[in-house]
């Protein structure tokens, strides 16, 4: 009877035969040999087909180097075939490993430039941008992947120490919050005005098209934006912490305070209302 390192040694040296058949051939797909639990990031890499000599990370950060230390340690179990390019870096490299180096740990095998400018990766926003990242966290970023492209974009628009504002969200996001058209007309999408059929009006992307959202009470009553307790009843009456679709009335509802500035108001308000 084969044990479990036979089986997996057979299924390599398989995955080679096939190679040698055809030189002209070349396996550059990374393929896990057996069922077993990986990270998301590896997973991600595996799914897209994504070679880890490509990787989809940042030169030299930590998700990169974790990235590597745990292929190696795949591959070092046979689990993992690597495509020849990949399976090079791992065998003669010391990528994703530290050593101590004058009493501090330093990754191996990864080239640094001293007079890097931002080394600790930081990232300073004025408060609009960063209201609004938060909205993309929250609504717009699907996977883990998503998050990781959009803070290498902020840092690398970082790299001299620049606050960063609304002018640069479609360079971070990589969508407009400006270009877009509504029954053939251009509108500005997200940003509140006042009039409409209602109180306010706005224009957002529902899908593949825009939509126009009317919000805002048409009874004469005003709008106590400048008011704490009045915006704290409002957000505990309308459940403002379930409100999260902004195609509808109630999410920008909750949400006027921190447009308010402006639409007239001497300021904006974080949080609801």
């Amino acid at each position: 009877m084969m044990n479990n390192s036979n089986i997996k040694f057979l299924i390599r040296e398989t995955l080679e035969l096939i190679l040698q058949e055809d030189n002209s051939k070349q396996l550059q797909e990374n393929v896990l040999l057996v069922e077993d639990k990986v990270s998301k990031n590896l997973q991600y890499h595996l799914d897209k087909g994504i070679p880890l000599h490509e990787n989809a990370f940042r030169y030299g950060t930590e998700a990169q180097l974790q990235l590597f230390k745990e292929v190696r340690k795949l591959y070092n179990d046979e689990k993992l075939y690597l495509n020849p390019e990949d399976r090079w870096l791992v065998e003669n490299t010391d990528i994703g490993n530290y050593g101590l180096y004058e009493g501090q740990f330093v990754a191996l095998d990864v080239p640094m430039i001293e007079e890097e400018t931002n080394p600790t990766d930081t990232i300073t926003m004025d408060v609009p941008l960063f209201i609004r990242m938060l909205e993309h966290a929250r609504e717009d970023a699907k996977t883990d992947m998503d998050l990781h492209n959009v803070t290498e974009k902020a840092l690398a628009l970082s790299t001299n120490g620049d606050t960063l504002t609304m002018a640069n969200y479609e360079s971070i996001a990589g969508k407009s919050l400006d270009e877009a058209l509504y029954q053939g007309k251009e509108v500005s999408l997200g940003k509140p005005k006042r009039g409409g059929s209602k109180k306010f009006f706005v224009y957002v992307k529902d899908g593949d098209k825009v939509k126009k959202v009317n919000f805002g009470d048409t009874t004469g009553l005003s709008t106590k934006v400048n008011n704490p307790k009045a915006r704290k009843a409002f957000a505990a009456r309308q459940n403002c912490d379930k409100k999260k679709d902004r195609t509808t009335p109630g999410y920008w509802s909750c949400n006027i305070g921190r447009y308010w500035k402006s639409l007239g108001g001497g300021k904006n308000f974080s949080g609801y209302w």
